[in-house]
């Protein structure tokens, strides 16, 4: 109920493409979409009774000795995409994304964090990656990112598939923004663009559910 009942924005997307492809066919789909709602139900259940919007899992990287040092990270890395003339829509500047990692790395050096030894602040440590990547001068380079750097990959795809991403957000940790920001910069190169069929907007289904979105 908590993905499929009326109410669900899961609904409607979920009925097209059953009806496009056949119950059967999409048994795989099936399999991982009921464990990631079984992971979502399960957790909006424990914040609603815990009653403080907050589950066991530090997503956000408030507790530890070195929170206040993530936080602060944190808080560099949002005011590349929250505030004025700031959106995660917009490219940053070269100068204010090198800036927002220097001022990140210069926090978390003063309590030794980040630590390959210490096992701490998940998103916060993807974050860094992220903005690294982002910082790349060649945008080409970031075009095979993802085929090439599994131990990148892996984390990105475990935060966007097996999280919710109602946590995610409130984590408070711009992994969104950051993933928009590589994207802006491989649209840079302009034979990285995947062609119409690769997103599914070759056919009017395709370009039908887009508007809808």
């Amino acid at each position: 109920n908590f993905c499929f009942s009326r109410a669900s924005v899961l609904a409607y997307p979920l009925a097209r493409r059953v009806l496009r492809q056949g119950f059967s066919a999409m048994a795989p789909f099936w399999k991982r979409v009921s464990v990631v709602c079984g992971l979502a139900s399960a957790a909006t259940q424990a914040m609603a009774q815990a009653g403080t919007g907050q589950v066991d899992m530090d997503f956000g990287c408030n507790s530890g000795p070195r929170a206040p040092a993530w936080q602060a990270a944190k808080n560099i890395f949002r005011s590349l995409y929250v505030g004025p003339g700031a959106s995660p829509l917009t490219l940053p500047s070269p100068e204010a994304l090198k800036a927002a990692l220097d001022g990140a790395l210069a926090e978390l050096k003063k309590v030794g964090a980040p630590s390959p030894d210490v096992d701490e602040c998940g998103l916060g440590k993807l974050s860094l990656q992220l903005l690294s990547v982002a910082t790349v001068a060649d945008p080409v380079m970031l075009v095979p990112l993802f085929q090439s750097m599994e131990s990148l990959a892996s984390p990105v795809l475990t935060t966007l598939l097996d999280v919710p991403l109602a946590l995610t957000g409130q984590a408070g940790w711009p992994i969104f923004g950051m993933l928009s920001t590589i994207n802006l910069r491989k649209s840079e190169v302009p034979e990285a663009l995947n062609a119409q069929g690769v997103d599914g907007l070759a056919d009017d289904v395709g370009l039908l559910f887009l508007a809808e979105l």
